[in-house]
């Protein structure tokens, strides 16, 4: 029989609301590994390693008894715009940590500790608009600086790419026709998409090629 191997998580790493802060805390009577976590309302909690890698403990607790989750917002497309926002700021593990948190960007005091603080400055999002943009993206996660958009208006929210001339990935703007182009890299070849009047066309283009060459539709604001 395999043992099943766990992964060992380090001092530091954070998932959802808790950072490990003792990566060798004991073990349970059946032997799975135990870490201590401080959660972002500042209490502490022992809990197992394969919880934390599979989502099953999210926080300390805390979350639990909120009213976001007697209301019914505890699994509201608002609910997980406002913890992706606090991972992308305190979570160096999170694919966007390198766009917020490494920029020194942060979450409004009041926000990081209530859920109910942050849907009563930003309200509920309308249909469509599920992602929370920032109107100044070098400024921080605060009131009056944040609003429900698309994924596109978040990507339009940002600087270029570096080293491109485009906001979206896959997407170059061409001086020497006067238009914008785009392209898929598959493997070592790259294919060229056509040439385009627009940026947001070029980028529709990439899109339908994502969905054809690698099988799965483009997570917008992802670094592809």
């Amino acid at each position: 029989m395999k043992t099943k191997l766990i992964k060992k998580y380090k001092n530091g790493e954070s998932f959802f609301s808790l950072t490990i802060i003792n990566e060798d805390a004991g073990r349970t009577p059946s032997g799975d590994r135990l870490v201590e976590c401080v959660c972002l309302c500042g209490n502490k909690a022992v809990t197992r390693c394969s919880y934390l890698g599979s989502g099953h403990t999210k926080s300390c607790g805390c979350l639990e008894g909120t009213k976001t989750k007697k209301h019914g917002m505890y699994k509201s497309k608002e609910y997980t715009a406002w913890q992706g926002m606090i991972q992308r700021c305190v979570n160096k593990n999170n694919h966007f940590y390198s766009e917020c948190g490494a920029k020194g960007i942060v979450v409004h005091d009041c926000w990081m500790d209530s859920f109910d603080m942050f849907i009563a400055d930003v309200g509920r999002s309308p249909d469509g608009c599920a992602v929370l943009c920032r109107i100044d993206v070098t400024k921080n996660y605060s009131p009056g600086n944040v609003y429900w958009g698309s994924g596109e208006q978040r990507i339009f929210g940002r600087k270029k790419w570096s080293g491109t001339s485009s906001r979206y990935k896959g997407v170059y703007w061409r001086a020497d026709k006067g238009m914008w182009t785009s392209q898929i890299k598959i493997g070592d070849k790259k294919i060229h998409l056509g040439y385009f009047r627009s940026e947001i066309d070029a980028y529709k283009a990439f899109c339908e090629a994502h969905i054809k060459y690698r099988g799965v539709a483009v997570k917008h604001g992802e670094i592809i």
